[in-house]
């Protein structure tokens, strides 16, 4: 803890940027990371994402195709906008009955890898219910027990 009591956090995530080489995308990244105001990063490593993505069969992510001009700066999405596109992206799924994989935190240590179909978001509970394709089971998870939602 800091003088200010601040705690300090660390997170690790998996970005998808859109761009004609892996050193664009890395700038753009740098640049983004800049003017949110992180104060601290790693870049570990960075991977050429397969046609599923870039053939669109996969929910469009907001793309950016090249690092903004020298001067201006990108802006960078707001939580509510970040919160938003997920739950676009939830509603879409659960529409078009498209297959996902959850990776579910059940505390204590128990966690799922479950391929599944949307069959129901509940927005003011923070509910969503799943059709289980390997178990052929219904289950409803709490949004918080999800840690990762892949299609």
């Amino acid at each position: 803890m800091n003088d200010k009591g601040l705690h300090t956090y660390s997170f690790q995530t998996d970005l998808v940027i859109d761009a004609h080489t892996r050193e664009q995308a890395e700038v753009l990244l740098k640049q983004l990371l800049d003017t949110a105001g992180f104060s601290r990063y790693h870049i570990n490593k960075g991977s050429l994402i397969g046609a599923s993505i870039a053939d669109g069969s996969s929910a469009k992510l907001p793309s950016t195709t090249a690092p903004a001009p020298a001067g201006s700066s990108p802006a960078a999405p707001s939580g509510n906008e970040l919160h938003n596109l997920a739950l676009d992206m939830i509603r879409r799924c659960a529409e078009d009955g498209r297959l996902v994989r959850l990776s579910i935190n059940r505390g204590k240590g128990v966690r799922l890898s479950v391929p599944c179909r949307i069959v129901n978001w509940d927005e003011q509970k923070g509910l969503l219910t799943v059709y289980h394709v390997d178990e052929k089971q219904v289950y409803t998870f709490g949004i918080g027990e999800i840690d990762d939602f892949i299609l």
